[in-house]
């Protein structure tokens, strides 16, 4: 594994207590061990510490995302975390940087999230972040940003319920330009014009 995905791996498995990247017992048997041994009325005092491990570990991992003097590697496997552990309130931070691209290398973490690591963790996610990809959609001029948020949609969804969200906020916006927009990723999912960007897993 490249040493600083597993540098990253291993410093937040000490304050994610959902993580199973690094090794199971690391951070969930903590916590269940704590659950296991508090009264119960101090159990709520361990889900507390457990909640905000997770909104410290969420602030940490955009803060390397988004300092542009990290290395892409370090940037990329903070991105690829917060899909791992689906911290979703990353989703609005994560919207910003989509369009994210990574030169293909044959480094094997390159084969973790591919050419577009944001796409990549947002799918991981899942459901939580459909709604901010049409709020994208609706609102880039950007053609490949939409069909980024376009593929994120198709891939948590499947093709055809992504064919009818897409049809119905088609139908239910009255903004012209948006609309457009929304009809435009709805032709990206039907001629099958998503998924190049991903892993070859996720093909």
């Amino acid at each position: 594994m490249n040493a600083i995905v597993l540098l990253v791996l291993t410093l937040f498995a000490a304050t994610c207590p959902f993580c199973v990247a690094v090794d199971d017992s690391a951070g969930c048997a903590t916590v269940v061990g704590r659950l296991r041994s508090v009264e119960d009325i101090k159990r709520i005092e361990v889900l507390h510490d457990a909640y905000q491990d997770r909104v410290k570990g969420t602030k940490e991992l955009l803060s390397i995302m988004n300092d542009a003097s990290n290395s892409l590697s370090l940037r990329c496997s903070a991105i690829y975390l917060l899909g791992l552990w689906r911290l979703d309130r990353g989703i609005p931070e994560l919207s910003k940087n989509i369009a994210l691209k990574v030169p293909a290398t044959k480094d094997k973490t390159y084969m973790l999230w591919g050419g577009y690591p944001v796409v990549h963790t947002l799918i991981m996610i899942g459901s939580p972040a459909v709604p901010a990809m049409l709020a994208l959609i609706r609102g880039s001029a950007d053609i490949e940003t939409r069909r980024l948020a376009t593929t994120v949609i198709r891939y948590v969804e499947g093709p055809e319920v992504a064919q009818i969200l897409l049809q119905n906020a088609s139908e239910k916006e009255t903004d012209p330009e948006k609309k457009e927009r929304l009809k435009g990723a709805l032709q990206f999912v039907e001629n099958g014009d998503v998924g190049s960007r991903l892993p070859a897993q996720w093909k």
